[in-house]
């Protein structure tokens, strides 16, 4: 499930230490997630999208949040995939 934060951090071509900082996790904390070192749980996944949703929602955000939606979209959707949620 590591990967999942990966995946939602890369689509905002944030670094690490900038997405740990939106999700309100110690940098060390999120590398060690990502890296697999440490055990991720629903509340990361969940710290994750909102860290996305806070991302696009900024409007000193340089990247577009139209040309990127459909690549969150499927991120978001491989991620209720990989965890069996009911989609919302």
């Amino acid at each position: 499930m590591s990967n999942v934060l990966k995946e939602l951090r890369l689509s905002t071509k944030q670094s690490q230490v900038s997405f740990a900082a939106i999700m309100g996790v110690p940098t060390r904390t999120y590398e060690d997630l990502e890296a697999g070192k440490a055990k991720v749980r629903q509340v990361h996944v969940n710290a994750a999208l909102w860290a996305v949703m806070v991302f696009f929602s900024d409007p000193a955000c340089d990247i577009s949040f139209d040309e990127l939606h459909p690549k969150v979209k499927f991120g978001v959707e491989k991620i209720i995939h990989k965890l069996r949620l009911p989609p919302a």
